[in-house]
């Protein structure tokens, strides 16, 4: 940066222009250290600068889910709902399966909360829950396609599963 701003050849400007940036820059990481208290204030800021990022999302919903699950199961569910609306519509071989598997866990947990199987709202959550889990499924399997037949077209043995553990706990 220092270089770049000498080339522009105004020597007498060059410590003007660099400590203007170098306040800028300083006053940037001031202000964004208060978003750094915790996990919940860092995602809930990162989700106010990248609204349509799945990932800042969902770490929104595991960061509200860590801090109260049984107060924050409405929240948590809108902000994994949210990161699940980003990845729904893509081909099922580049969905990220992990979003889709904690929205069912989510779901899952809310019918827990309301009664469980034993009441109709329980099993309508669990619904929910087993429906987004088997679109998880889905896109699984097709990813495990992809990568076999990148493995094979490359002479390589299929050896290890690319399956995304926490989705099949969440089936099981």
């Amino acid at each position: 940066m220092v270089a770049l701003v000498y080339r522009l050849g105004e020597e007498r400007l060059t410590p003007a222009v660099l400590t203007a940036v170098i306040a800028l820059l300083a006053g940037r990481t001031f202000v964004r250290n208060f978003d750094w208290k915790d996990d919940l204030t860092l995602s809930a800021a990162d989700v106010r600068v990248a609204p349509s990022s799945f990932k800042m999302h969902g770490i929104l919903a595991n960061a509200l889910f860590k801090q109260d699950p049984r107060q924050n199961i409405g929240p948590v569910i809108e902000e994994a709902e949210r990161a699940w609306d980003v990845l729904r519509d893509l081909p099922p071989e580049l969905i990220f399966r992990q979003p889709p598997s904690n929205l069912g866990a989510y779901y899952r947990t809310k019918g827990d909360l309301v009664g469980g199987a034993g009441t109709a709202e329980g099993r309508t959550w669990y619904r929910k829950s087993l429906a987004v889990l088997w679109m998880a499924r889905d896109a699984d399997r097709a990813a495990e396609k992809v990568f076999d037949a990148a493995m094979r077209a490359h002479g390589k043995p299929l050896t290890g599963r690319l399956g995304f553990p926490m989705l099949y706990l969440n089936l099981d």
